[in-house]
């Protein structure tokens, strides 16, 4: 569900609460009955209140039509945080998280790269490629910037080949900062 969603969402069960609230007073005689008709009928005389019921009912048709269609399809009911890999033997689901630490480790190898900030973005669209991935990194002021990002991409894109069959992924790679810090010791794991 997208943050629109969640918004509406949060307005529509907000005003449903305090409707149900509401009535709940009335049935419970916590107000006086002349009290709410009188309340209610100045209510119905205002253009505010076709307003606000005309929105609540379409928040609730657009509600009621996003359950219904959502998860319709088999591309829509794949989790997002996960990409399909097939082969000969069916479908395997990868982790988007599995791929992004792929992405880091091999930017991580090629000498002058200090910081490496990682994004990977599902494809939703079949028969291209299955993601994106943008890389941002802090270098070196001594790196030769073309030939570090050459060899950041080269590497990205030979270890997806290799571990996941992907033949060739979109790699956008954007330098975000060069430090004159050097590089911290990192332990390798072999």
């Amino acid at each position: 569900m997208g943050i629109i969603n969640r918004f509406l969402l949060f307005f529509y069960v907000l005003a449903i609460g305090i409707l149900s609230l509401g009535v709940a007073a009335a049935c419970l005689k916590i107000l006086p009955e002349h009290i709410w008709l009188n309340e209610l009928q100045y209510a119905f005389l205002q253009q505010e209140a076709v307003t606000a019921a005309a929105v609540i009912a379409a928040m609730s048709l657009y509600f009621a039509g996003y359950c219904l269609f959502s998860g319709s399809s088999s591309e829509a009911a794949a989790p997002s945080d996960s990409i399909v890999v097939k082969n000969e033997t069916g479908e395997v689901r990868v982790s988007v998280d599995a791929v992004r630490n792929i992405v880091e480790r091999e930017a991580r190898v090629v000498r002058s790269v200090r910081d490496v900030k990682v994004r990977v973005k599902p494809s939703g669209t079949p028969g291209e490629n299955p993601l994106q991935v943008e890389v941002r990194l802090v270098l070196l002021s001594s790196a030769n910037v073309p030939q570090v990002s050459d060899e950041v991409i080269r590497n990205i894109k030979t270890q997806l080949r290799q571990s996941m069959d992907f033949p060739d992924v979109p790699v956008k790679v954007t330098v975000s900062d060069v430090s004159n810090a050097p590089v911290e010791n990192r332990r390798r794991v072999v």
